[in-house]
C-alpha cells in the first residue's frame, strides 16, 4: 500500500493512501487540542504534505480523499501514534465550539440542468479577499470546497448539485496562512433543491400526454379571484395597483417557482367551450377579467408545473414574464419556454386564444394598473357568488 509523508513541525508520519485512482486532492482537518485550534489543509496527491508547525501537537486529524470537484470519496480519522505512524479511530474525537456566521444559502442555475451552492452572509464582509470552506452532504455524498466571497456573495463553488435533494450544508469561515486555514466561524443551513429544466420537461411530457383527447376550449378571459378582504385588494383601493406578491408553497413541493418569484395568479379556464366564467369561485369573491393579449403581449410563455389536487383535479400551471425582466432571467434556466402559438396547454390562434380542457393557473409576474385597465376595452371588475368547498 503506497504511504505519503505528514509532516508537522519536527515531526513526521506515515498515512497509507486509499487505494482509489478517482481520488486527486487530499483534505486534513486538524484539531489542536492544546491550542484550541481548528485548521484545514488542502494537498494534491504529488504535493508535500506540510502542516504548520503550530498544530504539531495536534491530536485528532480527519483525512479525506475527494475528486477534482471536492466529492469526497474516502474519509478517516487519525492521531498521530508514538511510532512515528497514523493510528487510525474508528470516529471523528473532534467537537466544534466556533462562533456563528449569519448567513443563508441558496440555489444558483447559471445553465440549464447545472446548479451551485451560492452562501449569501447577511451581514457585510470585511474589505479584501475573505476564504470559506463549504461542506455539502446528502445521503452518503459529500462535497468539501474552499471558497472566496465577491461581492458579499461565496459563490466561485464548481459543486454541482442534484435536483429534488435535501443538502446539509455546512460553512467555515477560514483565516489562510499559506496552506493552512485555521477555522473561526461557523454556519450549518439545510438547502433543499428544486426542479431543474430536465425535471420540468418530465412533467411537461405527464401532462402533455393525460390531455390526449381532452376538449378545447375558447378562452375569452383571464380571471382572477379574490377575497374582498385581501391584502392586495384593501391595498389596491388605495393605490389603484393589485402588487405582485411572493409566489407560495402550493403544487409541486420541488418546484423552483415556489418562494422564489413574484407574480399573481389567474385562470385560463373557462366553465364551457364558449368561454363562459365559472358563476363562482372558491379562492374569493372579487373577480377581475382582462382579455388575454393585455398579459400575453410582450411576455414570454413558460411550462412550470403539473400537479394533482384533491379528488384527482389535475393543474398546469404556467408562467408569463416580461422579456428580459427579473423574473423572465430566473425562468430561462429552469423552465420550458412555449411557442404561444404552438403548444397543447394555453395557445393563440389567429386573434383568438385556446386552452385544454383541465385547470391551467397562470402566474404573471407583473403588477396589474387598475387604473390603467379600467380604461381598456373588455376589462371587468366582478363580485361573483363565492363557492364553498365541501
Amino acid at each position: 500500500m503506497a504511504q505519503k509523508k505528514v509532516k508537522i513541525g519536527r515531526k513526521e508520519f506515515d498515512y497509507n493512501l486509499p487505494n482509489n485512482p478517482d481520488i486527486n486532492r487530499f483534505i486534513i482537518k486538524v484539531h489542536n487540542e492544546t491550542a484550541n485550534q481548528r485548521s484545514i489543509y488542502f494537498f494534491t496527491k504529488m504535493e508535500e504534505w506540510i502542516l504548520m508547525a503550530n498544530d504539531e501537537d495536534c491530536v485528532f486529524m480527519t483525512i479525506y480523499g475527494t475528486r477534482d470537484n471536492g466529492e469526497v470519496l474516502s474519509k478517516a480519522y487519525h492521531k498521530p501514534a508514538t511510532s512515528g505512524e497514523i493510528e487510525n479511530l474508528s470516529r471523528s474525537m473532534d467537537s466544534e465550539i466556533l462562533n456563528k456566521i449569519d448567513c443563508e444559502v441558496k440555489e444558483r442555475v447559471p445553465l440549464p440542468n447545472v446548479s451551485h451552492p451560492v452562501f449569501i452572509p447577511n451581514a457585510s464582509q470585511e474589505r479584501g479577499t475573505n476564504f470559506y470552506v463549504q461542506i455539502l452532504k446528502h445521503g452518503n455524498t459529500e462535497f468539501i470546497q474552499l471558497s472566496t466571497s465577491v461581492n458579499n456573495e461565496i459563490k466561485d463553488s464548481t459543486i454541482e448539485l442534484q435536483s429534488r435533494r435535501t443538502y446539509k450544508c455546512k460553512l467555515y469561515k477560514v483565516d489562510k496562512h499559506d496552506e493552512q486555514c485555521v477555522l473561526t466561524a461557523s454556519s450549518t443551513d439545510l438547502l433543499k433543491t428544486r426542479n431543474c429544466q430536465r425535471d420540468v420537461e418530465k412533467l411537461m411530457e405527464k401532462a402533455t400526454s393525460y390531455i390526449q383527447g381532452h376538449s378545447v376550449y375558447s378562452v375569452n378571459y383571464l380571471y382572477r379571484n379574490k377575497p374582498s378582504c385581501h391584502p392586495t385588494i384593501l391595498q389596491s383601493k388605495k393605490t389603484g395597483i393589485i402588487a405582485k406578491y411572493l409566489k407560495d408553497n402550493n403544487g409541486d413541493q420541488y418546484s423552483s417557482i415556489n418562494n422564489n418569484i413574484c407574480g399573481l395568479h389567474f385562470s385560463a379556464t373557462p366553465a364551457n367551450s364558449s368561454g363562459d366564467l365559472p358563476k363562482g369561485s372558491i379562492f374569493g369573491d372579487y373577480r377581475i377579467m382582462i382579455f388575454p393579449e393585455y398579459l400575453v403581449d410582450g411576455c414570454h410563455l413558460y411550462f412550470a408545473d403539473f400537479f394533482c389536487m384533491p379528488r384527482k383535479k389535475h393543474w398546469v400551471t404556467l408562467v408569463l414574464t416580461k422579456a428580459e425582466s427579473e423574473e423572465d432571467d430566473f425562468c430561462q434556466n429552469r423552465l420550458v419556454k412555449l411557442d404561444i402559438e404552438n403548444n397543447p396547454f394555453f395557445y393563440k390562434v389567429g386573434a383568438s386564444y385556446k386552452v385544454t380542457s383541465l385547470d391551467v393557473e397562470i402566474l404573471y409576474t407583473e403588477d396589474i394598473n387598475l387604473n390603467e385597465m379600467r380604461l381598456k376595452v373588455g376589462f371587468q371588475e366582478k363580485i361573483p357568488q363565492l363557492v364553498k368547498t365541501e
